[in-house]
């Protein structure tokens, strides 16, 4: 993911409008968990939905995928800190879909994230590769 946003400030807008549903779906999504909700990280578009089971930090990120044509990722992560590398799995739920898409099934796509996030167990991590 880029460090910064390059684009114009409505592009900047219209992606901000389209990740603030997020904002308002998080509840729902997530019952029963403590959560952190980190937005814009980088100075990029996006939203990150961070929490804790145990051992294991997850999350379930949206974020600005292409600049140009307006799509979005949906990217999924657990990890485990340890003497060591650091564990972790990461997949994408969803790659380069355009808004108009990904809003008609963000929810159903947040609630499959964190359901899959949190069927990971420690096992299932690998060392993670660095550069």
């Amino acid at each position: 993911m880029p460090n910064g946003f390059t684009g114009s400030a409505d592009a900047w807008n219209r992606a901000e409008t389209a990740l603030s549903i997020i904002d308002t779906l998080v509840p729902e999504c997530i019952q029963d968990r403590k959560v952190t909700i980190v937005r814009n990280y980088h100075s990029w578009p996006s939203r990150s939905i961070e929490w804790v089971t145990g051992d294991l930090r997850r999350k379930v990120q949206v974020y600005l995928a292409d600049q140009g044509e307006e799509n979005y990722n949906v990217w999924l992560c657990a990890s485990k800190e340890q003497t060591g590398p650091v564990l972790w799995r990461q997949e994408f739920l969803r790659q380069a879909v355009p808004w108009r898409v990904l809003s008609q099934e963000v929810r159903g796509v947040l609630i499959q994230g964190i359901e899959t996030v949190e069927s990971w167990t420690a096992a299932d991590l690998t060392p993670a590769r660095t550069a």
